[in-house]
Protein backbone atom coordinates (compact mmCIF):
# COMPACT_ATOMS: atom_id res chain seq x y z
CA UNK A 1 0.00 0.00 0.00
CA UNK A 2 1.36 3.22 -0.63
CA UNK A 3 -0.76 6.44 -0.06
CA UNK A 4 -0.56 9.65 -2.41
CA UNK A 5 -3.52 12.06 -4.35
CA UNK A 6 -5.51 10.70 -6.69
CA UNK A 7 -7.76 12.25 -9.24
CA UNK A 8 -10.32 10.93 -11.16
CA UNK A 9 -9.86 14.16 -13.76
CA UNK A 10 -8.51 12.93 -17.52
CA UNK A 11 -6.57 16.08 -17.58
CA UNK A 12 -5.07 15.97 -14.15
CA UNK A 13 -3.79 12.36 -14.57
CA UNK A 14 -1.76 13.26 -17.82
CA UNK A 15 -0.43 16.88 -15.59
CA UNK A 16 0.39 14.33 -13.00
CA UNK A 17 1.71 11.44 -15.17
CA UNK A 18 3.92 14.01 -17.14
CA UNK A 19 6.19 14.50 -14.02
CA UNK A 20 5.55 18.28 -13.75
CA UNK A 21 3.20 18.48 -10.67
CA UNK A 22 5.31 19.21 -7.49
CA UNK A 23 4.05 16.43 -5.71
CA UNK A 24 6.31 16.58 -2.64
CA UNK A 25 4.67 20.23 -2.15
CA UNK A 26 1.07 18.79 -2.68
CA UNK A 27 1.31 15.72 -0.23
CA UNK A 28 3.29 17.59 2.84
CA UNK A 29 0.49 20.63 2.65
CA UNK A 30 -2.81 18.15 1.95
CA UNK A 31 -1.99 15.09 4.26
CA UNK A 32 -1.13 17.05 7.04
CA UNK A 33 -3.83 19.42 6.55
CA UNK A 34 -6.27 16.59 6.33
CA UNK A 35 -5.14 14.62 9.53
CA UNK A 36 -5.14 17.66 11.64
CA UNK A 37 -8.54 18.50 10.58
CA UNK A 38 -9.49 14.91 11.37
CA UNK A 39 -8.25 15.14 14.64
CA UNK A 40 -9.68 18.43 15.40
CA UNK A 41 -12.83 17.86 14.10
CA UNK A 42 -12.98 14.36 16.54
CA UNK A 43 -11.20 16.23 19.69
CA UNK A 44 -14.11 19.20 19.54
CA UNK A 45 -16.71 16.62 18.61
CA UNK A 46 -18.29 17.83 15.53
CA UNK A 47 -19.02 14.02 13.78
CA UNK A 48 -21.26 13.85 17.06
CA UNK A 49 -23.19 17.08 16.75
CA UNK A 50 -24.03 15.40 13.20
CA UNK A 51 -25.10 12.41 14.33
CA UNK A 52 -29.08 12.99 13.99
CA UNK A 53 -29.23 15.50 11.45
CA UNK A 54 -27.66 18.23 8.95
CA UNK A 55 -27.06 21.50 10.63
CA UNK A 56 -25.78 24.82 9.78
CA UNK A 57 -22.07 26.30 10.74
CA UNK A 58 -23.97 28.78 13.23
CA UNK A 59 -25.86 25.54 14.92
CA UNK A 60 -22.45 23.53 14.95
CA UNK A 61 -20.50 26.16 15.96
CA UNK A 62 -23.53 26.79 18.93
CA UNK A 63 -23.34 23.16 19.67
CA UNK A 64 -19.35 23.44 20.58
CA UNK A 65 -19.16 26.53 21.90
CA UNK A 66 -16.79 28.29 19.00
CA UNK A 67 -17.31 30.91 16.51
CA UNK A 68 -19.56 30.31 13.46
CA UNK A 69 -16.80 31.48 10.92
CA UNK A 70 -13.71 30.01 12.28
CA UNK A 71 -16.07 26.56 12.79
CA UNK A 72 -17.32 26.61 9.10
CA UNK A 73 -13.87 27.07 7.56
CA UNK A 74 -12.86 24.20 9.52
CA UNK A 75 -16.07 22.40 8.06
CA UNK A 76 -15.55 23.26 4.81
CA UNK A 77 -12.22 21.59 5.43
CA UNK A 78 -13.80 18.19 6.51
CA UNK A 79 -15.93 18.36 3.59
CA UNK A 80 -13.24 18.95 1.28
CA UNK A 81 -11.64 16.30 2.42
CA UNK A 82 -14.99 13.47 1.86
CA UNK A 83 -15.86 13.27 5.94
CA UNK A 84 -18.51 15.87 5.68
CA UNK A 85 -21.09 16.71 2.94
CA UNK A 86 -22.72 20.25 2.19
CA UNK A 87 -25.39 21.06 0.73
CA UNK A 88 -27.34 24.36 0.62
CA UNK A 89 -25.33 25.59 3.23
CA UNK A 90 -25.86 22.72 6.13
CA UNK A 91 -23.22 19.79 6.65
CA UNK A 92 -24.43 16.25 7.35
CA UNK A 93 -21.55 12.71 7.77
CA UNK A 94 -20.60 11.21 4.93
CA UNK A 95 -20.99 7.21 5.47
CA UNK A 96 -16.89 7.00 6.57
CA UNK A 97 -17.64 9.46 9.16
CA UNK A 98 -21.12 7.79 10.26
CA UNK A 99 -19.41 4.48 10.61
CA UNK A 100 -15.75 5.60 12.54
CA UNK A 101 -16.29 9.13 13.98
CA UNK A 102 -19.12 8.92 16.32
CA UNK A 103 -18.14 8.04 19.77
CA UNK A 104 -21.04 6.35 20.53
CA UNK A 105 -20.95 3.55 17.46
CA UNK A 106 -19.73 0.20 17.87
CA UNK A 107 -16.65 0.97 15.00
CA UNK A 108 -16.11 4.53 16.87
CA UNK A 109 -12.42 5.14 16.57
CA UNK A 110 -12.38 8.58 18.33
CA UNK A 111 -10.22 7.13 21.21
CA UNK A 112 -7.44 6.00 18.80
CA UNK A 113 -7.87 9.16 16.56
CA UNK A 114 -7.68 11.40 19.68
CA UNK A 115 -4.52 9.58 21.02
CA UNK A 116 -2.65 9.54 17.85
CA UNK A 117 -3.04 13.40 18.04
CA UNK A 118 -1.75 13.31 21.77
CA UNK A 119 1.17 11.03 20.59
CA UNK A 120 2.17 13.48 17.75
CA UNK A 121 1.40 16.72 19.77
CA UNK A 122 4.14 15.33 22.45
CA UNK A 123 6.92 13.58 19.56
CA UNK A 124 10.15 15.90 19.36
CA UNK A 125 10.90 17.46 16.28
CA UNK A 126 11.71 14.99 13.58
CA UNK A 127 15.20 16.42 13.21
CA UNK A 128 16.12 16.63 16.36
CA UNK A 129 15.68 12.91 17.14
CA UNK A 130 17.56 11.98 14.22
CA UNK A 131 20.42 13.89 14.62
CA UNK A 132 20.74 13.00 17.88
CA UNK A 133 20.48 9.13 17.32
CA UNK A 134 18.55 8.22 20.45
CA UNK A 135 14.65 9.04 22.15
CA UNK A 136 13.89 7.88 25.17
CA UNK A 137 10.59 5.08 25.04
CA UNK A 138 7.95 6.97 26.12
CA UNK A 139 6.46 3.74 27.95
CA UNK A 140 9.23 4.49 30.71
CA UNK A 141 8.87 8.51 31.12
CA UNK A 142 6.33 9.95 33.26
CA UNK A 143 3.15 10.00 32.37
CA UNK A 144 -0.26 11.34 33.65
CA UNK A 145 -3.02 9.12 34.59
CA UNK A 146 -4.85 10.76 31.94
CA UNK A 147 -2.02 10.23 29.61
CA UNK A 148 -2.45 6.40 30.18
CA UNK A 149 -6.12 5.91 30.08
CA UNK A 150 -6.21 7.72 26.85
CA UNK A 151 -3.54 4.92 25.30
CA UNK A 152 -5.02 2.09 26.89
CA UNK A 153 -8.71 2.87 25.38
CA UNK A 154 -7.46 4.29 21.87
CA UNK A 155 -5.50 0.87 21.78
CA UNK A 156 -8.95 -1.31 22.88
CA UNK A 157 -10.51 0.64 20.25
CA UNK A 158 -8.35 -0.33 17.08
CA UNK A 159 -7.40 -3.74 18.60
CA UNK A 160 -11.34 -4.20 18.94
CA UNK A 161 -11.45 -4.35 15.05
CA UNK A 162 -9.24 -7.22 14.38
CA UNK A 163 -9.04 -9.17 17.82
CA UNK A 164 -11.45 -11.56 16.77
CA UNK A 165 -10.36 -12.08 13.63
CA UNK A 166 -6.55 -12.77 15.07
CA UNK A 167 -8.00 -15.58 17.60
CA UNK A 168 -9.37 -17.53 15.21
CA UNK A 169 -6.59 -17.66 13.02
CA UNK A 170 -4.34 -18.86 15.80
CA UNK A 171 -3.28 -22.67 15.66
CA UNK A 172 -3.32 -24.21 18.96
CA UNK A 173 -2.13 -27.39 19.94
CA UNK A 174 -4.73 -27.95 22.31
CA UNK A 175 -8.05 -28.15 21.53
CA UNK A 176 -9.22 -26.32 24.50
CA UNK A 177 -6.00 -24.55 25.70
CA UNK A 178 -6.64 -23.25 29.73
CA UNK A 179 -3.97 -20.56 30.33
CA UNK A 180 -3.05 -17.29 27.56
CA UNK A 181 -0.42 -15.25 29.07
CA UNK A 182 -0.39 -11.90 27.21
CA UNK A 183 2.84 -10.05 27.70
CA UNK A 184 2.16 -6.19 27.43
CA UNK A 185 -1.50 -6.62 26.49
CA UNK A 186 -3.03 -4.02 28.85
CA UNK A 187 -5.97 -3.17 27.23
CA UNK A 188 -6.65 -6.93 27.01
CA UNK A 189 -9.21 -6.61 24.20
CA UNK A 190 -7.02 -9.79 23.16
CA UNK A 191 -7.29 -11.53 25.59
CA UNK A 192 -11.21 -11.17 26.21
CA UNK A 193 -11.57 -12.30 22.64
CA UNK A 194 -9.54 -15.00 23.87
CA UNK A 195 -11.46 -16.14 26.32
CA UNK A 196 -14.90 -15.72 24.27
CA UNK A 197 -13.42 -18.32 22.05
CA UNK A 198 -12.49 -20.41 24.80
CA UNK A 199 -14.75 -20.54 27.68
CA UNK A 200 -12.85 -22.72 30.30
CA UNK A 201 -9.64 -20.47 29.50
CA UNK A 202 -7.85 -18.11 32.16
CA UNK A 203 -5.71 -14.98 31.12
CA UNK A 204 -3.04 -13.45 32.81
CA UNK A 205 -1.88 -10.01 31.87
CA UNK A 206 1.90 -8.76 32.09
CA UNK A 207 2.19 -4.79 32.23
CA UNK A 208 3.30 -2.12 33.97
CA UNK A 209 2.21 -0.70 36.77
CA UNK A 210 0.27 2.63 35.40
CA UNK A 211 -1.26 0.23 32.94
CA UNK A 212 -3.02 -1.77 35.06
CA UNK A 213 -5.76 0.38 36.82
CA UNK A 214 -7.11 1.38 33.14
CA UNK A 215 -7.02 -2.28 31.46
CA UNK A 216 -8.94 -3.46 34.54
CA UNK A 217 -11.76 -1.17 33.75
CA UNK A 218 -11.86 -1.95 30.02
CA UNK A 219 -11.74 -5.79 31.11
CA UNK A 220 -14.97 -5.64 33.74
CA UNK A 221 -16.57 -3.16 30.90
CA UNK A 222 -16.21 -6.46 28.68
CA UNK A 223 -17.43 -8.86 31.08
CA UNK A 224 -14.17 -10.80 31.90
CA UNK A 225 -12.65 -9.90 35.13
CA UNK A 226 -13.55 -13.10 36.67
CA UNK A 227 -10.89 -14.82 33.90
CA UNK A 228 -8.68 -12.38 33.69
CA UNK A 229 -6.03 -11.38 35.90
CA UNK A 230 -3.30 -8.66 35.76
CA UNK A 231 0.14 -8.83 37.20
CA UNK A 232 2.00 -5.92 37.07
CA UNK A 233 5.69 -5.47 35.92
CA UNK A 234 8.18 -4.59 33.57
CA UNK A 235 8.38 -7.43 30.83
CA UNK A 236 11.89 -6.71 30.55
CA UNK A 237 13.11 -7.57 34.02
CA UNK A 238 10.54 -9.63 35.53
CA UNK A 239 9.90 -13.25 35.30
CA UNK A 240 6.89 -14.49 33.23
CA UNK A 241 6.01 -17.76 35.27
CA UNK A 242 5.88 -20.79 33.25
CA UNK A 243 3.23 -23.52 32.05
CA UNK A 244 1.40 -21.61 29.81
CA UNK A 245 -0.38 -22.85 26.80
CA UNK A 246 0.02 -19.70 25.01
CA UNK A 247 2.02 -16.58 25.08
CA UNK A 248 1.05 -13.32 23.24
CA UNK A 249 3.78 -10.90 22.14
CA UNK A 250 1.35 -8.12 20.61
CA UNK A 251 2.55 -4.96 19.21
CA UNK A 252 5.37 -5.42 21.52
CA UNK A 253 8.94 -6.07 19.18
CA UNK A 254 8.77 -2.60 17.74
CA UNK A 255 8.83 -0.95 21.23
CA UNK A 256 12.47 -3.44 22.39
CA UNK A 257 15.89 -3.49 21.28
CA UNK A 258 17.21 -6.05 19.49
CA UNK A 259 18.99 -7.79 22.78
CA UNK A 260 15.58 -7.10 24.21
CA UNK A 261 13.35 -8.47 21.28
CA UNK A 262 15.55 -11.87 21.41
CA UNK A 263 14.96 -12.02 25.08
CA UNK A 264 11.74 -11.65 25.23
CA UNK A 265 11.17 -14.43 23.09
CA UNK A 266 13.29 -16.34 25.43
CA UNK A 267 11.69 -15.81 28.07
CA UNK A 268 7.93 -16.99 26.23
CA UNK A 269 10.13 -20.05 25.35
CA UNK A 270 10.77 -21.06 29.00
CA UNK A 271 7.06 -19.63 30.17
CA UNK A 272 5.47 -21.99 27.51
CA UNK A 273 4.56 -25.70 28.52
CA UNK A 274 5.56 -28.43 26.38
CA UNK A 275 4.03 -27.86 22.42
CA UNK A 276 2.35 -24.26 23.49
CA UNK A 277 2.59 -21.92 21.12
CA UNK A 278 3.79 -18.48 20.80
CA UNK A 279 1.85 -16.19 19.11
CA UNK A 280 3.82 -12.93 17.38
CA UNK A 281 1.80 -9.83 16.10
CA UNK A 282 3.46 -6.64 15.18
CA UNK A 283 4.67 -3.97 12.05
CA UNK A 284 5.04 -5.83 8.66
CA UNK A 285 8.85 -4.94 7.43
CA UNK A 286 10.13 -6.02 4.03
CA UNK A 287 13.22 -6.07 5.67
CA UNK A 288 16.36 -6.47 2.77
CA UNK A 289 17.87 -3.50 1.06
CA UNK A 290 15.55 -3.06 -1.51
CA UNK A 291 12.26 -1.01 -1.65
CA UNK A 292 9.77 -0.70 0.89
CA UNK A 293 6.08 -0.12 1.32
CA UNK A 294 4.99 3.09 2.34
CA UNK A 295 3.36 1.22 5.91
CA UNK A 296 7.14 -0.48 7.12
CA UNK A 297 9.12 2.70 6.17
CA UNK A 298 7.02 4.91 8.33
CA UNK A 299 6.64 2.34 11.11
CA UNK A 300 10.49 2.28 11.07
CA UNK A 301 10.08 5.94 11.16
CA UNK A 302 7.06 6.12 13.78
CA UNK A 303 8.60 3.59 16.25
CA UNK A 304 11.67 5.22 16.56
CA UNK A 305 10.56 8.36 16.95
CA UNK A 306 8.45 7.21 19.97
CA UNK A 307 9.85 3.97 21.51
CA UNK A 308 13.70 4.89 19.95
CA UNK A 309 12.95 1.00 18.63
CA UNK A 310 12.06 0.16 15.07
CA UNK A 311 9.55 -2.14 13.41
CA UNK A 312 11.56 -5.27 12.88
CA UNK A 313 12.15 -7.34 10.17
CA UNK A 314 10.08 -10.47 9.54
CA UNK A 315 12.93 -12.38 8.97
CA UNK A 316 14.96 -11.32 11.81
CA UNK A 317 12.13 -11.77 14.19
CA UNK A 318 12.60 -15.92 12.71
CA UNK A 319 15.72 -15.77 13.71
CA UNK A 320 14.89 -15.02 17.15
CA UNK A 321 12.70 -17.50 17.06
CA UNK A 322 14.65 -20.31 15.67
CA UNK A 323 17.53 -19.23 18.17
CA UNK A 324 15.08 -19.75 21.06
CA UNK A 325 13.94 -23.07 19.83
CA UNK A 326 10.80 -22.82 18.81
CA UNK A 327 9.65 -24.97 15.78
CA UNK A 328 7.40 -25.00 12.71
CA UNK A 329 7.38 -21.30 12.57
CA UNK A 330 3.99 -19.78 10.28
CA UNK A 331 2.92 -16.53 8.94
CA UNK A 332 -0.63 -15.90 9.83
CA UNK A 333 -3.22 -15.50 7.08
CA UNK A 334 -4.24 -12.03 6.33
CA UNK A 335 -6.11 -10.10 8.92
CA UNK A 336 -8.37 -6.65 8.05
CA UNK A 337 -5.82 -3.99 9.30
CA UNK A 338 -3.22 -3.21 6.93
CA UNK A 339 0.85 -3.52 7.35
CA UNK A 340 0.39 -6.18 10.33
CA UNK A 341 2.37 -9.16 10.45
CA UNK A 342 1.49 -12.22 12.69
CA UNK A 343 3.57 -15.23 13.06
CA UNK A 344 3.18 -18.59 15.23
CA UNK A 345 5.55 -21.39 16.35
CA UNK A 346 5.62 -24.10 19.03
CA UNK A 347 7.99 -24.50 22.20
CA UNK A 348 10.12 -27.89 21.57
Amino acid sequence: MRPGIVTYNPFLQLLFASGQVPMPLLEVFWSMGMSRSIIAGVRLGIFDVLALDAKDAATIANSINGDPNSVKVLLDALTGFGYLHRKAGLYSLTSKSRKWLQSTTSNSLVEGIRFIGDLFQGIEPIETAILAGKVDNFHHKTNSPDFWRDYMRGLAKIASLVSEQVIRRIPVSNAEPKRLLDVGGGHGMFSVAFCRRYPTAQAEILDLPEVLPHGQALVKEAGYAERIQYRSGDLRTIEWGDNFDVVFLFNILHNLSAAECATAISKAHTALRPSGTIVILDSQHEGGQDQLSALAGFNELFFFLVSGSQAWPEATIRDWLQSSNFQNCKRGTTIPLPGLLMLTAQNS
